[in-house]
């Protein structure tokens, strides 16, 4: 995947104990030529952007849920997804250590 693919970003405060949300939406060029893309590919591509966006302050948070979706067009094109997103929640690491403990 191409960052110059990524067509919306939006990073946003989620929750009350200061997580983030930061959802990507990617549409490869229409005549482009690429492996499809794995899950853990675009969520690391989520969290890259999560982290150069936020700078310094990226290390304050650790991935705690992704979400993947893919959309193609027309009903004879449903092996090649023309739209990707990628959502992914991040937390402070006490507040993700607090949640596994629950689990």
């Amino acid at each position: 995947m191409d960052r110059s693919w990524i067509y919306d970003v939006s990073i946003e405060p989620r929750g009350e104990d200061g997580g983030m949300n930061i959802t990507l939406v990617i549409e490869p060029p229409a005549r482009a030529t690429y492996k499809l893309p794995t899950y853990g590919e675009l969520t690391l591509l989520a969290e890259s952007v999560f982290r150069d966006a936020m700078k310094a302050d990226s290390k304050k948070f650790v991935p705690t849920h992704a979400d993947v979706m893919a959309w193609s067009k027309g009903p004879k094109v449903t092996s090649v997804p023309h739209r990707y997103r990628v959502t992914m929640d991040l937390c402070p690491p006490s507040v993700a250590d607090a949640a596994e403990e629950l689990e």
